[in-house]
């Protein structure tokens, strides 16, 4: 009876392991023929460069041929021929972090009696950079010739995305600009 668990339980173990990897064999000429996206984000907002109100929902998916917005129950499309750079960048800002220590309470204390103690335990701030949000600007070529751009942002990195819709895509230093 436990030879019969043991085996079932690997059985499940190596289905588990082996079936992302047969899906994305399946998902290969899909993907490459532009029937499905290679790569998708849900969780982002847009900023601007679509004609929905800013802070919409804005779902964005890339193919093969094209990048794809999804806002207010519209598609929007773009060519990856006619998309000329995909950025990520960031929003930082700064925060306040307060501390106190009980051994700085102790020391002011052992050193100064209850007024030290007081001083010792008064808390002090400190200021870090953090990131608030991710923001992937994609500029383009629109059908008249002009530059145009959309931005969406994301609590989430953008990285990945914005790789995904242009592979040489510029790293922070880079100028390189790269025609498709």
């Amino acid at each position: 009876m436990m030879i019969v668990l043991v085996i079932a339980l690997f059985a499940v173990m190596w289905f588990f392991m082996v079936s992302p990897k047969r899906k994305e064999k399946k998902m290969a000429p899909k993907i490459a023929a532009g029937e499905v996206p290679a790569a998708q984000n849900t969780k982002t907002r847009h900023v601007v460069g679509l004609p929905v109100p800013e802070g919409a929902p804005c779902f964005v998916q890339v193919y093969t041929n094209r990048v794809a917005f999804l806002s207010a129950s519209k598609r929007f499309e773009v060519p990856v021929s006619r998309i000329t750079e995909a950025t990520m960048y960031t929003d930082t800002e700064m925060r306040q972090h307060i501390q106190s220590s009980l051994f700085q309470t102790m020391l002011g204390g052992a050193a100064f009696g209850g007024a030290g103690a007081v001083v010792g335990a008064m808390p002090h701030s400190k200021y870090k950079r953090e990131i608030a949000k991710y923001n992937l600007m994609v500029s383009f070529k629109a059908k008249d010739g002009s530059d145009s751009a959309i931005v969406v942002t994301c609590d989430d990195s953008l990285k990945d995305l914005a790789k995904a819709i242009h592979p040489e895509g510029n790293e922070p230093g880079d100028d390189r600009v790269v025609e498709l």
